[in-house]
């Protein structure tokens, strides 16, 4: 199993046990190839997320994420200018 793969396992396992109950949100601080699979595994193991928000330093990057996620998950991924923006009101917050 590649160290991809265990990242997204542990994120998944993390988020549905200790998830906040009914959580609706979630944020992603980064980008690249682990904040891709932390974000698909948080929307596969808690399904009542409906929105998420995503910040990386480069804004091309964040936005480039924000549309492919947005397109692959059917929930909105919304690009911030900051991470805390990107967490403030959030039920789960990854980085």
């Amino acid at each position: 199993m590649d160290t991809q793969r265990i990242l997204r396992v542990c994120a998944g396992v993390m988020c549905k046990y200790l998830a906040p109950a009914g959580a609706t949100t979630a944020a992603i601080i980064g980008s690249g190839k682990q904040a891709r699979r932390q974000l698909q595994a948080i929307v596969r193991t808690v399904p009542s997320i409906t929105a998420a928000r995503v910040y990386s330093p480069t804004a091309a990057n964040r936005e480039a994420f924000a549309r492919e996620w947005t397109s692959k998950l059917g929930i909105p991924v919304t690009p911030v200018g900051s991470a805390e923006a990107a967490a403030k009101g959030r039920d789960i917050v990854l980085c």
